[in-house]
């Protein structure tokens, strides 16, 4: 699946996709919120969790290396190698149209 192809989605099918299929690479800390990478086939998604309320505030998916600067010193990069092989594995659930992506995020 691409970044464009998870896009196309409502945000039901998003959060179904991320529950069975995101692996998890990393997580970090800052002050009440936790945040998330998790990798799926060909992207990143970021999730920002309220720890006191146990609540998903904003999930992100992006492919760009730069919203991947603030996990860079604490990546186990044994853990991405792993997390890429098993998610290329999954197959493509959504057959869309070839669409142009042109950045920002969504949700």
């Amino acid at each position: 699946m691409t970044l464009c192809q998870f896009k196309f989605l409502e945000t039901p099918q998003q959060l179904e996709l991320i529950d069975k299929y995101a692996v998890p690479v990393v997580e970090r800390t800052e002050g009440d919120y936790l945040y998330r990478l998790l990798y799926i086939d060909s992207f990143y998604i970021e999730q920002k969790w309220n720890l006191r309320r146990n609540e998903l505030l904003l999930y992100t998916p992006f492919n760009s290396q730069e919203k991947l600067l603030p996990y860079v010193h604490i990546i186990d990069l044994r853990q991405c190698i792993c997390a890429v092989s098993a998610a290329s594995l999954l197959p493509v659930r959504v057959s869309r149209p070839r669409c142009r992506y042109t950045g920002g995020t969504t949700k």
